[in-house]
């Protein structure tokens, strides 16, 4: 099927094509694909802290001074353009005080030189059937693994390596932290998904 332009959309299992001929007149030459059956996306909450560190069988792990505290879930259906905002937005996003001329949420964490503290988190997935939490919009743990490893090496590769720490994967983790405000920030991939494409979503972190 030949069209002019296709646009930009995430699938995750199945899709339908209509002519724009056929089903939409008014748009010659237009290819849609709708995706049937959305699930998920990739969601990170961040926490502006003083401190953080994760420990394991009462082992410390990793840790970081004032920086940014990074909570991961991976939906079922996330893709690299996902990871990709969620990385850019983790680094860019202007929560610090730019002291030398006292303006607040001014400064991202690159511009502060500060640590960011990576750990992954299912439960941002879970959903009440009752009073039982359900996550079957997470991606199974088997797929999950190397793609969150792929993000924490992007965000890594995008800033700095000794300033990324990182927890263990699927580990029964205990996440100490000192809130610095408290500033706390919700991230979702494609919370605004209907342009089309996720470069195209802002969230409330560009104050």
């Amino acid at each position: 099927m030949e069209c002019a332009r296709l646009i930009p959309y995430y699938v995750k299992r199945r899709f339908f094509c209509f002519r724009s001929q056929e089903h939409f007149p008014w748009l010659p030459g237009l290819l849609f694909v709708v995706e049937e059956g959305r699930e998920g996306s990739m969601r990170a909450v961040v926490q502006r802290v003083l401190s953080a560190r994760v420990d394991v069988e009462e082992k410390t792990v990793s840790k970081i001074g004032p920086g940014l505290l990074v909570l991961v879930g991976v939906g079922d259906s996330d893709a690299d353009a996902d990871s990709d905002f969620i990385c850019r937005k983790i680094l860019n996003m202007r929560l610090f005080t730019n002291e030398k001329i006292g303006k607040a949420w001014d400064q991202s964490v690159m511009q502060k030189n500060y640590e960011v503290l990576l750990v992954s988190q299912f439960t941002l997935y879970g959903l009440l059937k009752g009073n039982k939490p359900d996550f079957h919009l997470a991606m199974p743990p088997q797929q999950a693994e190397p793609f969150y490893n792929s993000f924490a090496a992007k965000v890594s590769k995008a800033y700095k390596p000794e300033l990324v720490k990182d927890g263990i994967f699927g580990a029964m983790m205990q996440i100490h932290l000192v809130n610095d405000g408290p500033v706390t920030m919700h991230l979702d991939s494609r919370k605004s998904i209907g342009s089309g494409t996720v470069e195209s979503q802002e969230v409330s972190s560009d104050v």
